[in-house]
């Protein structure tokens, strides 16, 4: 859920609370789907060995009479899968990253306004 921008000093402490409370649970959802450096590391994997085998192929095409020219279009397919996916997923981790640091900042807000208004009593 995005909030945008709240002005939290025109809103009740049920409301902060309330609003709070939403954006620890959203915050622990953002977090969940971040994935792991391992997960990253293996699309890294995935596109070196791409390349390398791209590589191969084109480097021996001529010893083996274009046959391994066929295991460079594999992993040419295999190599232009890996870049669209990590691509796609560095794009989600970017985002969500991006959210995640925008509600901790909101939730600072909050937790600050909280305060003052907790010293103003």
């Amino acid at each position: 859920m995005r909030h945008g921008r709240v002005d939290i000093k025109a809103l009740s402490d049920l409301e902060l609370r309330s609003l709070h409370h939403d954006l620890v649970v959203e915050i622990a959802v953002a977090r969940s789907q971040i994935e792991p450096k391992s997960k990253r590391r293996k699309r890294t994997i995935r596109v070196v060995r791409g390349a390398v085998v791209n590589f191969a192929g084109l480097l021996f095409a001529v010893p083996t009479n274009g046959v391994s020219l066929l295991v460079c279009i594999v992993g040419f397919t295999d190599w232009a899968e890996a870049i669209a996916e990590d691509a796609e997923a560095m794009n989600r981790q970017i985002e969500l990253e991006r959210l995640r640091r925008e509600q901790e900042t909101l939730l600072a807000e909050i937790l600050a306004e909280l305060e003052r208004r907790k010293k103003l009593k």
